[in-house]
């Protein structure tokens, strides 16, 4: 038995689900709609012990132009006094078409028994990584 593929046979299928694909992937919440947020908290000045189990909140900085509109985001120091957020930026929607906001404003609010430090006028951009300064216990009020 001689098998025979026609190379138009094969490829009309591959090209189909290749566009699916490719065009399909702007209606997802794909990682360019995410901002990164990373930081440090550490025991004091001297920068020298990170804290773990510090909490930090992510949300919108109320008092800027462009306040951010999803959800609070929530996440832990590790053992080293290390943090990361993916903060989603969101879209709205128009006509039925997707709107994205590129930009926005948070806090970012560190809370450690019983004690807080909040920064404001964060500004995210999707797709990229903002390193928040690093912190100590000190500056916690």
């Amino acid at each position: 038995m001689k098998l025979r593929f026609h190379l138009k046979s094969l490829c009309i299928p591959i090209l189909i689900n290749l566009s699916i694909l490719i065009y399909g992937c702007g209606l997802t919440e794909d990682s360019a709609s995410y901002a990164i947020v990373e930081g440090y908290v550490y025991t004091d000045a001297s920068f020298s012990a990170g804290v773990p189990d510090v909490e930090v909140i992510i949300e919108s900085d109320l008092q800027s132009d462009i306040p951010y509109s999803g959800p609070d985001v929530i996440t832990y120091t590790d053992s080293t006094g290390y943090f990361v957020a993916e903060v989603y930026l969101q879209h709205t929607r128009s006509d039925s078409v997707a709107i994205y906001t590129y930009t926005a404003d948070v806090s970012v609010y560190y809370y450690y028994r019983g004690n807080s430090l909040r920064i404001n006028g964060v500004t995210l951009h999707t797709g990229k990584r903002y390193q928040m300064p690093s912190v100590h216990l000190g500056m916690f009020q």
